[in-house]
């Protein structure tokens, strides 16, 4: 399979409100995987010889959703595994499908606004069809 992009925040933190999260500061950094043998171990070797230390927790946003619906934490194989479900996902969720959200971005490359946006990216540059955000607190 081909690489995916893994987006890597980290040294900022989550700004919750009533009805929105938001991860603000720090630094980002664009990783490119191999979500064939990702797992648990394999990640956080990535991280660690990606020079990211003392790292408390991961968390990743979901494809096609706010950051307040769609955050994931990811703590082992089985988490690893549904982040990797993510990335291979290759468009949003159809209307009435399990989870689909009224976030969701709409088809054909376009937000739910009907704007023709890059690769399934929506106006926050949240999904993508070979994209996964994922937060590293340290």
């Amino acid at each position: 399979m081909d690489l995916c992009l893994l987006r890597v925040h980290y040294e900022g933190f989550f700004v919750a409100t009533a009805d929105s999260l938001r991860y603000e500061g720090g630094f980002v950094d664009d990783l490119y995987v191999d979500p064939d043998i990702l797992n648990w171990m394999e990640l956080i070797g990535l991280l660690r010889r990606g020079g990211y230390r003392n790292i408390k927790a991961l968390f990743y946003n979901r494809q096609y959703f706010e950051l307040f619906d769609g955050v994931k934490t990811v703590y082992n194989d089985a988490t690893v595994l549904e982040m990797v479900a993510e990335m291979v996902l290759e468009g949003p969720p159809e209307n009435g499908e399990e989870n689909a959200g009224e976030h969701a971005d709409g088809e054909n490359g376009e937000n739910a606004e009907g704007e023709n946006v890059e690769n399934g990216e929506n106006e926050d540059g949240q999904g993508g069809y070979d994209f996964v955000e994922v937060e590293v607190v340290q």
